[in-house]
């Protein structure tokens, strides 16, 4: 009779333990999706909110520019999508799915080093100005957003966020942001671009950087009434170089109305050198200068 109760008792034991094991494993995977981030703040403290994702993108801003590569790193590895190969496919599909996985865990390798030369970009340029929005949730949604949001098999938020100036014209973009098991994570924009219904990658450089690709140079012939008037200054404009090195978007940002039609004549003829990024051809958005002086 002792002897069953002896063996009952350790079965109880046993059932105890494995309850208490089973409840620690959850609190673990809840830790995990917590993860204690550069000063003590964790993944978990930022509310799925565009208003929380601005305060997560701000305090990583501070630690880039404190160029602590440990707490980089941290921030980093926090913001990889958990189990991302299963994630990929209950989000996207089989197929989709599985292309989405294969360049995500390409890049991951990669991903601390992606996201500090991001903000360091953004810091640069003083584009530190948090704006966020959420794919499909303001107005039409064209090309690679719209490659996204109809390849979903199950609705999810993608968050886009873009680092503004207010005293520059264009934005810079800093990442993609799901919101994956109590917290955000980020997603490179060239895992997208692996979508079978992407358009082609666009990509923004400085104007003198896309001056080095320019291999055939329109200049823009010099208004008879402006010479006569000696009207003279800068013109800029705003182009994208589509993948054949042809200009594709152009448009005035600033300058005189009669100067800006003879350079835009003039740039519309330019060509630029393919420009190409891991193999692929994408397309350019850039600003450039022409100046007209009078002689």
């Amino acid at each position: 009779m002792r002897a069953r109760c002896v063996f009952a008792v350790g079965v109880i034991s046993l059932i105890i333990l494995g309850a208490v094991a089973s409840g620690w494993a959850h609190e673990a995977k809840q830790d995990a999706n917590a993860v204690a981030l550069a000063g003590g703040a964790a993944l978990g403290a930022y509310p799925e909110s565009a208003d929380g994702l601005k305060k997560l993108v701000e305090d990583m801003f501070g630690v880039v520019k404190s160029k602590d590569e440990a707490k980089v790193s941290s921030y980093a590895s926090a913001l990889a999508i958990p189990e991302h190969g299963a994630w990929f496919v209950q989000t996207f599909g089989a197929a989709e799915g599985a292309r989405l996985e294969a360049k995500y865990s390409e890049m991951l390798p990669n991903a601390a080093k992606d996201i500090r030369e991001s903000f360091e970009y953004a810091l640069k340029g003083k584009r530190t100005d948090v704006g966020v929005k959420v794919l499909g949730s303001q107005g039409e949604v064209r090309g690679l957003s719209r490659a996204i949001v109809d390849a979903m098999a199950r609705p999810i938020s993608v968050y886009v966020v873009d680092g503004n100036n207010p005293k520059e014209k264009f934005a810079t973009h800093i990442g993609d942001f799901v919101y994956v098991d109590g917290g955000f994570r980020y997603v490179n924009s060239q895992v997208w671009q692996e979508l079978s219904t992407a358009p082609p990658m666009r990509i923004r450089l400085g104007g003198n950087v896309a001056k080095a690709n320019l291999i055939n140079r329109v200049d823009p012939v010099y208004p008879d009434d402006a010479r006569a008037a000696r009207l003279e200054g800068e013109v800029l404009l705003h182009i994208v170089v589509a993948t054949d090195g042809t200009i594709k978007e152009l448009n005035l940002v600033k300058g005189d109305p009669v100067l800006a039609k003879a350079a835009m004549e003039a740039v519309k003829q330019w060509r630029y050198k393919p420009t190409l990024l891991n193999g692929k051809a994408v397309e350019v958005d850039s600003t450039i200068s022409v100046v007209f002086r009078a002689q």
